[in-house]
């Protein structure tokens, strides 16, 4: 036999031996993607369900917004989904996390949600909002200790739902700026802020301890400006607690108060009379419901349900 003959023997060797190597591994994955389906389909569903964290709802509550998963694959149901779904739902719940233990279980932990702004519907309505701007429920009654948002009407709102100010689909600049805003005021910590005016985006300002207006005008570098304002605020502060004034902080790196009379601080004029007037409504309307019972109207309050480190499972047979 020739050399010839002999090296291209080989190599055709050599090359059915790779087919069949490769015939083998087809063949292989082939199988194991037969069981892992035949595994997902018949053993790896969604069976059971386990609640942690806090909340306002049952753990039955939290476990029936999720319910519709129950018998799918593990392998196919989507936690971001789900997770989306439970805070529609139950809009009190914020920051749920959902994760899965094989081989049947969802573990849903959560956190109650809080009310952060008030945005103003119409005169003494509000739509109420987390700080992420998810709305919570609507109201002709403004909680103590959130922030009032002015300025701007909704155009859609859903409980459950972020808020829009605008029908245009991506395009909601006002939004932008109050989320913005929002995240700024988090994290610099600037607390003591009663009211948000947004009429203008590009010309916000602030009222803070109902005393003193916080010009903000555009979104840029709103860290910085809020640092700067709170520095200022607590500086005027330690020289007078109960001044009136403008702060204006719309000019990077700097700041200017206006110690001024109330009485040209037309916004800030204006807003005060929105709360005296819903503060004598409320006078009114107590003072009627004493009249109309007879007795002192007991206050009533929406209970957290303690669930954390306690397991709540349903298990199907």
């Amino acid at each position: 036999m020739s050399q010839k003959n002999y090296d291209n023997k080989a190599a055709l060797a050599a090359k059915r031996k790779r087919r069949r190597t490769i015939l083998r591994s087809t063949i292989g994955i082939f199988i194991i993607t037969i069981v892992l389906v035949v595994l997902s389909v018949v053993f790896l569903r969604v069976k059971k369900f386990s609640v942690t964290g806090e909340s306002q709802y049952s753990a039955d509550e939290i476990i029936n917004s999720v319910k519709a998963s129950e018998g799918k694959s593990m392998f196919t149901v989507d936690t971001d989904e789900l997770e989306d779904l439970v805070e529609s739902l139950l809009p009190y719940t914020d920051n749920v996390k959902i994760t899965k233990k094989y081989p049947t279980t969802l573990k849903i932990r959560t956190e109650p949600a809080k009310k952060a702004y008030a945005i103003e519907l119409s005169s003494s309505f509000y739509a109420l909002t987390t700080d992420k701007l998810k709305v919570l429920e609507t109201s002709d009654i403004l909680p103590d200790g959130v922030i009032t948002v002015k300025g701007k009407s909704l155009t859609t709102y859903t409980v459950g739902k972020t808020l829009s100010f605008s029908d245009k689909a991506g395009e909601d600049p006002v939004k932008s700026a109050l989320a913005e805003l929002a995240q700024a005021i988090e994290d610099t910590e600037l607390t003591g802020i009663n009211m948000i005016n947004i009429a203008d985006e590009n010309n916000i300002y602030l009222v803070y301890d109902n005393r003193i207006i916080v010009k903000i005008g555009g979104t840029d570098n709103l860290a910085n400006k809020l640092s700067l304002a709170k520095k200022s605020l607590d500086e005027e502060n330690k020289l007078s607690p109960a001044q009136y004034g403008e702060l204006d902080v719309t000019v990077n790196k700097k700041a200017v108060f206006a110690p001024d009379d109330l009485k040209d601080l037309t916004e800030l004029v204006e807003f005060l009379g929105e709360i005296e007037e819903r503060e004598n409504e409320a006078a009114l309307n107590e003072a009627e419901s004493v009249t109309d019972n007879g007795e002192q109207p007991q206050e009533e309050t929406a209970g957290i349900t303690q669930t954390e480190s306690v397991t709540t499972q349903i298990i199907q047979p």
